[in-house]
């Protein structure tokens, strides 16, 4: 982290090194819609002063009233595989439609996923990253922390300008949880960043989840040792909501009822089938038939009982 210390030249007073970094962070603020929250501030959020080491400021580029809002933070692996950053970028899209503002930290992989989804459907999404909050890290996800910070913000405890460092990102993993009430663990290997994020929330009260794979993938291990531990097993949006006691019909945006795909799945659900019959009788593939399914359970409008078949609800 960049400290006051750092910034004096030799022989300058402490008076002209504090002149020097107002000035920078009067111009930051002007130049990128920036915001500095104070530990004691009105828009400071309360759930992050409950926490073991709360930062005593938050720099922020963007609409900081997100994170004020009911959020879940989404984490994994950076090297993700395609099927499981599908997966997150569709049910992240499904909690930002419930209302859920959707959180992570902007890294590669499942990460981007996350905030991807929640872009998809305009919900509202914030990052919270290793560096200033300024710089963009990795560089290709530039365009990606721009929109981030059209809906939503993009958050640091680093003064501006401060470039990553690899003791940054255990930081501000304890940001991450701090600021969420629940996080859902995609895929993470023993040693990872996603795992100290869940260890975190675990210490804070907060919800940890995880999303069960494949045996025999080394980004597994990490989920699977969650799921022993008693983290709750998450296999979609629906699952999530559940676990956290929220419900769809609370949410600030819940969608209005079913449109033209909802309406057509429901049809097809008399009587119950499972879901390769459903795909064959309507002729959709799998992604989506899984989109439009969790949509209407969502709604309370379908379920699966014990044996995996589909059949209405009762929203």
């Amino acid at each position: 982290m960049r400290r006051l210390s750092a910034l004096e030249p030799p022989g300058v007073a402490p008076a002209a090194a504090a002149s020097a970094l107002e000035e920078t962070l009067l111009a930051w603020r002007e130049r990128r819609r920036g915001s500095l929250l104070l530990f004691h501030a009105d828009a400071y959020p309360p759930w992050l002063r409950e926490i073991a080491k709360p930062p005593l400021a938050l720099f922020a580029q963007g609409d900081v009233g997100v994170l004020l809002r009911p959020a879940v933070a989404m984490v994994g692996a950076r090297a993700a595989t395609e099927g499981y950053a599908a997966w997150t970028r569709d049910s992240a899209a499904l909690l930002a439609r419930a209302g859920i503002v959707i959180a992570s930290g902007l890294a590669r992989g499942i990460d981007a996923a996350a905030h991807r989804g929640a872009l998809d459907v305009r919900g509202a999404t914030f990052a919270v990253v290793g560096s200033g909050c300024d710089v963009c890290y990795p560089p290709e996800n530039a365009a990606l922390q721009a929109e981030i910070e059209s809906s939503g913000c993009v958050v640091s405890e680093l003064l501006p300008g401060t470039p990553p460092r690899p003791w940054h990102f255990p930081s501000r993993n304890r940001i991450l949880a701090g600021l969420v009430r629940g996080v859902v663990v995609v895929q993470a290997e023993w040693k990872s960043g996603a795992l100290i994020t869940a260890r975190f929330a675990l210490q804070e009260n907060r919800e940890v989840m995880a999303v069960p794979g494949d045996v025999q993938d080394p980004r597994s291990r990490g989920t699977h040792d969650l799921l022993r531990q008693g983290a709750a097993l998450v296999e979609g949006a629906t699952d999530v909501l559940r676990a956290l006691g929220w419900h769809a019909a609370t949410a600030a945006a819940e969608p209005s009822g079913p449109q033209a795909e909802q309406a057509t799945l429901l049809a097809a659900l008399d009587p119950p089938v499972g879901p390769e019959v459903l795909r064959s009788r309507l002729g959709w593939d799998a992604a989506r038939l899984q989109r439009t399914l969790l949509e209407l359970e969502l709604l309370g409008l379908a379920e699966r009982d014990r044996r995996g078949r589909v059949r209405r609800g009762a929203g």
